[in-house]
């Protein structure tokens, strides 16, 4: 299941770092988290479609 993290303003700034480091998405904000999302799914979308 995917997983995104937004930024929470005053939020601890060394724990986002360690998702990002771990490999999980980080975005500043709820938008842009959605917007990238919603891309990724198109593409994977996409892909499925191309293979069939």
């Amino acid at each position: 299941k995917p997983f995104l993290v937004v930024n929470i303003p005053g939020f601890e700034m060394d724990f986002s770092k360690g998702l990002c480091q771990a490999g999980v998405p980080f975005f500043e904000s709820v938008e842009r988290a959605l917007v990238i999302y919603a891309q990724a799914r198109q593409y994977q979308r996409w892909k499925e479609h191309r293979s069939t």
